[in-house]
């Protein structure tokens, strides 16, 4: 059973390639990546890649970001279920792109191929208009350098079905 979000896609702001603040006058947020429509997030992040949000300032640990998003946006995440980033994308917060699941469906999800024949078509424009290297599309998808340089150098990979 998997919760959608009512009517959020049109209310959620869709700002390309401008930072947006998680609240006025936070300076933490988020930026909208012009060709994933990821909102990658701009605070600390834990040592796999997650954001790490504080929203309440009293001495309670910071949550995890992309969490914290999507409950804004859609209410409790259900008991029991975890989210899954369809991106793949950890640094991700766009709560379309966040979809609860059980912690087995993400991991099977997880372990997939996670380039596609289009996604490594997007990947080679943009590499090729310049600005993003190998390792940072390697780290916004949550793969190796080498399965990047493969699949943008035409050599083998397995893409996802």
């Amino acid at each position: 059973m998997t919760r959608r979000i009512p009517q959020q896609r049109e209310k959620i702001e869709q700002r390309q390639g401008v930072y947006v603040p998680f609240e006025p006058g936070r300076r933490v947020g988020h930026v909208v990546d012009d060709v994933t429509g990821c909102w990658i997030f701009s605070g600390s992040k834990d040592t796999h890649g997650y954001g790490k949000l504080s929203v309440d300032g009293h001495g309670k640990p910071a949550r995890p970001a992309h969490r914290v998003y999507y409950e804004r946006a859609a209410g409790r995440i259900p008991r029991g279920l975890t989210l899954d980033h369809l991106c793949r994308s950890r640094a991700c917060v766009n709560p379309i792109h966040l979809e609860p699941v059980t912690n087995q469906v993400n991991v099977q999800r997880g372990r997939r191929t996670r380039l596609t024949v289009e996604l490594v078509d997007q990947l080679n424009r943009e590499y090729v208009l310049g600005g993003t290297s190998h390792a940072q599309l390697a780290r916004r998808l949550g793969v190796s350098k080498s399965t990047i340089s493969h699949a943008l150098q035409g050599r083998k990979w397995r893409p996802s079905r």
